[in-house]
């Protein structure tokens, strides 16, 4: 049947997915990563074999399948995908839908055997307290603090938050004061990244200068991706109707402050909520 097409150059390899942007639509779909890494070297052989018919190859499926063998003959074992360590900041006003997301994906690392950290481990609330009594600077309370190891790409991800940082800062019977629960925030980053692990960061700031600050808490010589979620929200649509003027203004920020590749991003992705897309 194939000897029966005409055109073999129809489709241009140049525009199609490659396989590690499928084996990403996999997993980002909640696909456990085994298995998105099989559909993803699946698609790999087709690939492959369409740029052999291409090129006047002749097309063996069997040829492919003991090419596939030939590591195992010698003593070789399949290799499992690598791991890529990973920060994802989810930004968005109250109301944008923001936790359902966060949930999501800590859903979608635990599909992939990624155990959950308790981010309280990392860099208790109440540290920052007494470390900015000498030093002000989140960026040198962390990179101080928190000593450089070559810790490499882990299956754990933690989950940091501002809000829970104030929580616990509350139980705790300290001030609430947002200087230091940023402190906490860019300290626990810093200690996350440090071991390897991945994180997501949930965040109500819109300010690329909060943005930045954040990004240079990753260690610089680490290979991480860095991916950035903005959920926007109407605040016409927010429930709590005696925070709309603070939200009204929040959410017009978001709107003027659009995160930029050159921030040091690797990927952005631009939301709506369900109620705001209908």
């Amino acid at each position: 049947m194939i000897t029966n097409v005409a055109n073999k150059n129809l489709l241009h390899l140049d525009r199609i997915p490659s396989p590690e942007q499928v084996m990403e639509f996999y997993m980002q779909a909640g696909i456990p990563e085994e298995k998105a890494h099989f559909i993803s070297k699946n698609y790999e052989t087709k690939v492959t074999f369409l740029d052999e018919f291409q090129h006047g190859k002749k097309i063996s499926l069997y040829q492919e399948k003991q090419k596939d063998k030939q590591p195992r003959r010698h003593g070789g074992l399949r290799k499992h995908p690598a791991i890529t360590q990973r920060f994802i900041m989810l930004a968005g006003i109250a109301e944008s839908e923001k936790k359902q997301k966060v949930s999501q994906l800590m859903q979608q690392f635990q599909k992939n055997s990624f155990q959950v950290v308790d981010s309280p481990i990392l860099y208790p609330a109440g540290q920052a307290d007494i470390d900015c009594a000498i030093i002000t600077d989140p960026y040198k309370v962390a990179a101080e603090r928190i000593p450089q190891t070559d810790g490499a790409p882990s299956r754990r991800v933690v989950c940091i938050s501002s809000d829970q940082i104030r929580e616990e800062r509350r139980k705790s019977g300290l001030p609430d004061n947002d200087d230091l629960v940023f402190v906490a925030v860019c300290a626990r980053i810093r200690q996350a990244a440090v071991n390897g692990d991945s994180i997501i960061f949930s965040s109500a700031s819109p300010e690329a200068r909060i943005r930045e600050t954040i990004l240079q808490m990753l260690p610089s010589e680490k290979s991480i991706s860095k991916e950035i979620i903005v959920q926007y929200s109407d605040p016409d649509n927010n429930r709590n109707t005696s925070m709309y003027p603070e939200y009204a203004a929040l959410a017009d920020v978001f709107y003027k402050n659009q995160p930029d590749p050159s921030e040091g991003w690797d990927k952005i992705m631009i939301l709506k909520n369900k109620r705001q897309a209908d």
